[in-house]
């Protein structure tokens, strides 16, 4: 049997190094027959699933999954592989984690056996992640880690979550690893917005009616979840349907309608997931940006349920666009001019001329955030959906408030690619 170490890890030339240092060669000397290979991700937010899955790449029957900060016992490590191959299931060679404080680090590193020197337990029991084991069934099956978790946290959590799923379970013996102290990552931040990003698809995770699907998922950082709002009871909803499936083209991985109210429509190729009945448009809006946060996808392609598209609609060409205009909150789609000024003016642009500039295939601007047909990045909508009425212009507000070089874009040269219809709601707020 082929047993392969897979660290994952970011050099950084100061204490980290230093550990690694250490556990590699308790690694070496205490498995010499077992394959040791660094995953590295240099540059960027750490991607810890990126690095597992680098160092996984190849032929092995069993892999460890270990943190550059952790050490073993050694006999339960074994146990643990010959259990895992065994059994087909994700395998943890300890109960505890135990965290070295800053001192006893430096005894260990010292040469100081660290069951001897002083740490205190990790309160979270359900820990399942620093030393992991799975055998090459169960890491086919549930595809390696996911490297849609970007920055700190999640990853291991939702690996777990696949695991169990597929394999039957986790199993684990009663044993310890030591975690040597280091400063925090600084990416450890619970309120940035990679992290809201990371539990948002580790929800999907957790949900037993969404792991087979999450599992299923294409994770390529190109794919889009396109996402309709509506009522479910308008007219409209079955043209913009049918108008988005013939001419919106582009790596989408998931359709999904979002309705705020009790008729479910159905339509085939699409998914519904029912917000409430009646939430009106402020709360169906952040939740169904909270669903497109779930779905995993890096990109969001979002319409509303009153909208048809006159012309073809490139996303690669929208996604080509924004990442050589990093600045880019969003590309929304021009819609024909609808009010009072815009008609009199003969258009949007042309009843603000000042406030769009040509760059590239796309108009920029400040000017507001739309909520017409539009593509952004998951990443954004992280962003809390303002809960007062006008929540649009308010999202806006708050958008340009927070980052005076974050910028807005309309894509192509500011003539209409969409038709507002328009008709009433049922809903309110709408």
């Amino acid at each position: 049997m082929t047993v392969r170490v897979a660290v994952p890890r970011r050099p950084d030339g100061g204490e980290r190094d230093r550990l690694w240092s250490h556990c590699r060669a308790w690694w070496r000397d205490t498995f010499t027959g077992w394959e040791l290979v660094e995953g590295l991700h240099r540059f960027g937010p750490f991607n810890r699933s990126a690095a597992v899955n680098r160092a996984a790449d190849g032929d092995w029957d069993t892999l460890v999954v270990a943190d550059a900060d952790t050490l073993a016992q050694p006999h339960l490590v074994a146990a643990a592989v010959e259990h895992a191959g065994r059994t087909g299931r994700m395998t943890l060679p300890y109960r505890r984690r135990m965290m070295l404080t800053a001192g006893a680090t430096d005894m260990v590193l010292a040469g100081s056996d660290p069951a001897t020197v002083r740490a205190h337990p990790d309160p979270y029991e359900a820990h399942a992640s620093s030393v992991v084991v799975v055998p090459r069934g169960l890491w086919d099956k549930v595809g390696g880690f996911d490297p849609r978790f970007v920055g700190w946290g999640a990853e291991d959590d939702a690996f777990a979550a696949a695991c169990a799923h597929a394999g039957g379970g986790i199993d684990r013996f009663d044993g310890d690893v030591w975690h040597l102290a280091h400063s925090p990552s600084p990416e450890f931040n619970r309120r940035s917005a990679t992290y809201l990003a990371n539990v948002a698809l580790l929800e999907r995770y957790r949900d037993p009616y969404q792991i087979d699907a999450v599992l299923a998922d294409d994770r390529g950082s190109d794919q889009v979840v396109a996402v309709v709002l509506t009522t479910g009871d308008r007219p409209t909803l079955a043209e913009t349907i049918t108008s988005i499936d013939q001419q919106v083209t582009g790596p989408i991985g998931r359709r999904i309608i979002c309705v705020d109210g009790t008729t479910l429509p159905r339509f085939d190729g699409w998914e519904t997931v029912q917000l409430g009945a009646g939430l009106g448009y402020t709360a169906a809006t952040a939740a169904a940006r909270r669903v497109a946060l779930q779905s995993g996808q890096p990109w969001v392609f979002w319409s509303e349920d009153d909208f048809t598209f006159d012309r073809a609609v490139d996303l690669t060409a929208m996604q080509a666009e924004m990442d050589a205009h990093p600045d880019l909150a969003q590309l929304s789609l021009m819609r024909q001019a609808w009010y009072a000024d815009e008609l009199a003016a003969g258009g949007i642009v042309a009843a603000n001329p000042n406030a769009f500039t040509r760059r590239g295939n796309h108009l920029t601007h400040r000017a507001y955030w739309a909520q017409n047909p539009h593509l952004c990045r998951r990443i954004t909508l992280t962003r809390p959906w303002p809960t007062v009425g006008g929540s649009e212009r308010a999202f806006w507000c708050q958008l340009f408030a927070s980052d005076p070089d974050v910028n807005c874009g309309v894509w192509g040269d500011g003539t209409p690619w969409v038709t507002h219809t328009g008709t009433d709601h049922a809903g309110h707020g709408y």
